[in-house]
């Protein structure tokens, strides 16, 4: 299993590839939420601009067993395959309760079901 890091960027880069934009079903790609660099190994590198909510939490995890960041940016929480970026979950909740019970591990093909 390969290594993966992450870093918060101050904003988006005027250079380099398009980022990935996560949003929670109403996209604002010309606008700069968390923007997060990912890297694994020696060959995979992305960037990725997170649309934030509205409450005081945030915190992003690298998730090493199922491969995933774990994105919680202003409450709105991103579940993110590394090597897929394209296939994201999102969940947005006003608790933390909310957020914790938003997805199980292990049941389709991405290993995420909404329960």
């Amino acid at each position: 299993m390969r290594e993966i890091l992450w870093k918060t960027l101050n904003g988006m880069s005027g250079d380099g590839p398009v980022p990935y934009h996560f949003h929670r079903g109403r996209p604002t790609p010309w606008s700069e939420g968390h923007i997060i660099e990912v890297r694994a190994g020696d060959d995979l590198k992305w960037v990725g601009n997170f649309q934030t909510g509205n409450e005081p939490f945030s915190k992003v995890v690298v998730w090493e067993k199922t491969g995933t960041l774990v994105v919680l940016t202003q409450g709105c929480l991103y579940l993110v395959p590394v090597d897929a970026p394209q296939r994201f979950v999102t969940h947005e909740s006003a608790s933390v309760c909310g957020i914790a019970r938003c997805a199980k591990l292990g049941v389709d093909g991405r290993g995420f079901e909404w329960i």
